[in-house]
């Protein structure tokens, strides 16, 4: 059931980014196509991963009209993100323990978001991640891994100029169980 509904969701992102031609709409309506993509995220903290946006910078070559300076070429915000933690050592399976490792004593990240423009434009941000889930809004948010199997994942930011230029950046972190679980 859920591949379809991801499946369905791509296409509808697809077709509206294709009918409009234009990154700000299609940045801002990801949202609502990312949740549809993925409703199991609300049950199980291993979540299929979403299509991981690149890190880069997407323009359309004027300002857009709402914009001051309208029809002026428009400068992407240059963005940086950085993660409290790039390595968790997650606990034991259940049922087995290790006498030589300590988990850590967290599995929530920190991912602190920085970014300007040169235009002074208002920036707004957007955060997806491959595993877990991304809690709060800004320039500072939690991404909480409780739950998710051992493996790499990574959370993407994108931040919108609001007037046709989006910058994305993204980070990894490892999660790693202990070596002598038995």
């Amino acid at each position: 059931m859920h591949k379809y509904i991801a499946f369905g969701a791509a296409i509808v992102a697809l077709l509206f980014s294709t009918t409009f031609k234009t990154i700000g709409l299609a940045t801002r309506n990801s949202k609502a196509v990312q949740s549809l993509s993925e409703p199991s995220t609300m049950f199980n903290q291993q979540q299929e991963p979403t299509q991981e946006r690149k890190p880069g910078q997407r323009c359309l070559p004027k300002r857009a009209d709402k914009c001051t300076r309208p029809g002026e070429e428009n400068r992407a915000p240059e963005v940086e993100m950085k993660v409290s933690e790039e390595e968790i050592i997650v606990p034991c399976q259940d049922g087995k323990s290790s006498e030589s490792c300590t988990p850590s004593t967290s599995q929530k990240v920190r991912l602190q978001t920085s970014a300007t423009d040169a235009d002074g434009d208002s920036l707004s941000y957007e955060y997806s991640s491959t595993g877990g889930r991304i809690q709060g809004e800004g320039t500072e948010v939690e991404w909480d891994l409780i739950g998710v199997l051992p493996g790499t994942y990574t959370a993407t930011v994108g931040v919108d100029d609001q007037c046709g230029c989006v910058s994305f950046t993204s980070r990894s972190v490892t999660l790693k169980e202990c070596p002598d679980c038995k």
